[in-house]
């Protein structure tokens, strides 16, 4: 049966009322009244027979009981009901059966409704299972319960309703006329309710918003989309607070058009709201609204804004804005071609070669940072996507634009294109003028630019004379509206605390989509005047133009000391987190602008960050390639493996794919400290020898056979008599791998052979004797060992430990033969003599004192 209770606790408005717990005396008298109904079980009879009569007898007697809890009980038994009637195929009296259910739709008390409309998606997807039968039991009798509750006076009641409807949708149990009719007027309609609790109103917003991408793109942009954007402009915060909240829902339910002409504006002014909860709100879901717009205006349009709110007045603004850089940073990578929700509410990722990446239940409004890996050339992808279907391609339309929030806007929420400040880059055969694709307007850094690489980025022709002169830093304070420390510390906590926007950017009418072809894009430039203002950034001899620089500056001043002093100091964590992401987008080539805050993160105090970056860095390490990994990350890696258990184990686990990154020469290095994982803060800390275990399975065929018989065997060896079965069980992997990368060189097997004849036999513990039984058994399962190898070095040890005291060590033995060695040819069990040998055994085994040893030495009579 499907549960939708993790829907009802999701918080569809801003409330904090919570379900209270049952009462004792409730329970306990539904203890002494359930006595009564002793012996009368669901299906009728104490036997279990399928008796409809009496179940709906007690459907009845529970419906009309005075106890509250029995009365909850109703929805369960109609489930009971419908469950049993479409297992043995009887029919149902619809009529009679819902004379109860409506008694119970009234119910006073609120817990008794809330626990009936719960049910209704239980009953209603197991009438779907009979549909010539029951299919019209929802649309007749049950989906009016669930409306009628949308209007519910107890909140409770009206979220489980919300859940419920959402649930009934998300399966496709309710047609499109029902859903246009009824379901969404009453949505509407309680979206104007002005009723003194916050929840009908924010809920029904809220509702409106998780209920778009599922009633589509036509209903939803018919009936929801200008009720929407009227309310994303709402007097009441709260209001606008929520529709900021759930924005992202509506852009991936509506076209690009709708996006870029109405909700884009409206999204703008919400960043700039005068109320910090609700600009906290738009930071939360920025990189989702970035998904579902072109280039073009992630750029020009999304990023100023975002940079603004990274200079919040709010602490908690900026500590939201800075969770949330990194995703947004990653949303202008290149490698992805394409991102979309599929119909299934999984995020597609398409790259260049076509190939499709998946992520599963994604929460729409509520942003995480998802560690998306790949062990491809993509590297790790921390973001969190809605539906987009743009191309990321480059972008030959610079437009930069100024604005402020302004009330006085016209009915789109922008102030007339005669009142916008935009100037365009004009047309031009300079090569300089493609070399900038990605144009953004830019805030200066404190130092001053290289003035060879200004005069680079700009065009030189004589009709870019009335370019605009570049916008002041976030740092300067603007000249009507000082900031004070003090006025910045109140603000933090001040609801209505207002937000200095120096360069938020307005959005022109006539929109340029990163999909048109580049003759129209230029044509564009060739019609406008002025200059961009838009420049590169330096990295050694590269130039940064995939993220808006003013972007960059603010990631890598996540790692400085003032900044984590004046947000938080959990944005070290979040910069460390989103770090492969970044880097990803950036490309190896601009590696310079992030190499300093890597360090910083890497040399930073509390051990969480180090961990993060410690079970990264091999995803850093494929994005840059040998050279760079040899040269910046070999050092750092050097002190992750010498660092506490914590941050050790987070190098540990991607040991194995950080050495192939490296050249032979650089991953030799690593050799001879292997042995130094060995040794940990405590003995106890097993899972961190399994570990090892499992890195160097997957490491061994990286060295030539003289450096695993010289370094890795001897580790190997150790962990194969470690005290945990667990680290023996993979040690036996790889020594099983070992002897096989081992056999192109005689002697260095023979030579590992004979040792674990004379160490595992002969050992006085019993669990060292049973690992050499099952050892014999994986190296002839896995072709590791040749058959006359086995018969002369290993099958005399196995043959003395039949003879064992101990069952275990037997029972490996009888296994090992019965399975392995007697159901294979003569060449594996040496000559006539030692095949009579191993025949008396299985003999003898088969007549052992104990039972699971005779079990399987006659396993081999069953093959």
């Amino acid at each position: 049966m499907a549960d939708i209770s993790y829907l009802q606790n999701e918080d569809l408005g801003d409330t904090d009322e919570t379900v209270a717990d049952k009462d004792d005396e409730e329970i306990g008298s539904e203890a002494e009244d359930c006595s009564s109904d002793e012996g009368v079980g669901v299906d009728g009879d104490e036997g279990g027979g399928a008796d409809y009569p009496s179940a709906l007898v007690k459907l009845q007697l529970e419906a009309a009981s005075p106890t509250i809890f029995n009365r909850q009980m109703v929805g369960r038994v109609l489930v009971d009901i419908f469950r049993n009637a479409v297992d043995t195929g009887i029919q149902l009296p619809i009529e009679e059966i819902m004379i109860p259910i409506g008694k119970i739709a009234a119910d006073p008390e609120a817990t008794v409704r809330s626990e009936l409309v719960e049910q209704v998606p239980h009953v209603a997807m197991i009438c779907e299972e009979a549909p010539n039968r029951f299919r019209h039991v929802l649309p007749q009798h049950l989906l009016g319960i669930v409306i009628k509750y949308l209007r519910d006076d107890d909140n409770q009641v009206r979220k489980t309703a919300q859940a419920a409807l959402l649930v009934l949708m998300e399966r496709g149990l309710l047609e499109k006329e029902p859903i246009e009719e009824l379901i969404c007027p009453v949505v509407l309609e309680l979206s104007f309710v002005n009723d003194p609790s916050v929840e009908i109103h924010t809920g029904a917003i809220a509702l409106m918003c998780k209920m778009a991408p599922l009633v589509g793109r036509e209903l939803t942009e018919r009936l929801f989309l200008d009720r929407f954007a009227k309310l994303c402009s709402d007097d009441i915060f709260y209001v606008r607070k929520v529709c900021a909240a759930n924005l992202a829902d509506f852009c991936a339910a509506v076209s690009k058009e709708s996006i870029e002409t109405i909700l884009l504006p409206r999204f703008i002014d919400l960043c700039t709201d005068d109320v910090w909860g609700v600009r906290k709100a738009c930071a939360e879901v920025i990189m989702s609204v970035s998904c579902c717009v072109s280039l073009h205006h992630r750029q020009h349009t999304l990023a100023p804004v975002f940079a603004a709110l990274l200079g919040d007045v709010s602490k908690w603004v900026r500590l939201s804005a800075f969770q949330t850089l990194g995703p947004f940073i990653s949303t202008f990578a290149q490698q992805f071609t394409a991102l979309a929700y599929n119909q299934y509410g999984e995020v597609v990722f398409t790259n260049q070669q076509g190939m499709e990446l998946r992520y599963n239940k994604l929460s729409y409004s509520n942003p995480r940072t998802l560690n998306f890996c790949e062990t491809s050339s993509f590297g790790c992808l921390s973001r969190k996507y809605d539906e987009y279907n743009d191309k990321f391609e480059v972008e030959f339309s610079p437009v930069s634009m100024v604005g402020s929030r302004n009330r006085d806007k016209d009915e789109d929420g922008f102030k007339p294109a005669s009142e916008s400040t935009v100037t365009e880059e004009s047309g031009s055969s300079d090569d300089t003028d493609k070399f900038n694709p990605f144009l953004f307007y830019y805030i200066s850094p404190d130092m001053p630019l290289d003035s060879d690489l200004v005069e680079a980025g700009r065009p030189t022709n004589s009709e870019n004379g009335n370019a605009k002169e570049e916008a002041p830093s976030l740092d300067k304070k603007k000249e009507n509206q000082p900031v004070s420390n003090d006025s910045v510390n109140n603000a933090d906590d001040d609801v209505s605390g207002s937000v200095s926007v120096e360069n938020s950017s307005q959005l022109l009418n006539d929109t340029i989509d990163v999909r048109d072809a580049y003759d129209e894009r230029k044509n564009i430039n060739q019609n406008a005047n002025g200059n961009s203002g838009n420049k590169c950034n330096a990295a050694g001899d590269n130039y940064q133009c995939v993220v808006p620089q003013v972007l960059i500056d603010y990631f890598v001043s996540m790692t400085e000391t003032t900044q984590v002093v004046q947000t938080d100091s959990e944005i070290l964590q979040h910069c460390a987190f989103s770090f492969p992401a970044v880097a990803l987008t950036l490309e190896k080539h601009n590696w310079p602008l992030l190499k300093d805050a890597y360090l910083s993160l890497a040399s930073a105090l509390p051990w969480k960050v180090r961990l993060t970056l410690a079970s990264s860095i091999h995803e850093i390490a494929l994005i840059l390639g040998e050279d760079l990994a040899a040269r910046d990350l070999v050092p750092i890696y050097d002190g992750f493996i010498k660092d506490l258990d914590e941050v050790r184990i987070g190098a540990l686990k991607h040991l194995a794919t950080f050495l192939k990154v490296l050249r032979p020469s650089e991953r030799c290095q690593y050799l001879p400290r292997l042995n130094n994982f060995l040794v940990t803060d405590a003995e106890w800390n097993w899972r961190f020898r399994e570990e090892l275990a499992n890195q160097l399975l997957e490491a061994v065929t990286l060295f030539n056979p003289y450096d695993v018989s010289k370094y890795i065997a001897p580790l190997s060896l150790h962990l194969l008599v470690d005290k945990i079965a667990a680290v023996r069980t993979v040690a036996l992997a790889l020594v099983t791998q070992i002897i096989s990368h081992l056999s192109v060189d005689e002697a260095l097997v023979t030579a590992l052979v004979q040792e674990l004849g004379h160490m595992l036999p002969r050992s006085v513990k019993w669990t060292r004797r049973q690992t050499y039984g099952i050892l014999c058994s994986q190296l002839i399962t896995n072709g590791a060992i040749t058959a006359d190898r086995f018969s002369k070095e290993m099958l005399p040890h196995l043959i003395d430990l039949s003879w064992d005291t101990v069952p275990n060590v037997r029972l490996a033995v009888a296994r090992t033969l019965a399975r392995n060695v007697a159901t294979r040819g003569p060449e594996w069990q040496g000559g006539p003599e030692q095949a009579e040998a191993v025949k008396t055994k299985l003999k003898h085994l088969r007549q052992d004192v104990d039972r699971d040893v005779r079990e399987h030495a006659i396993l081999i009579r069953t093959q």
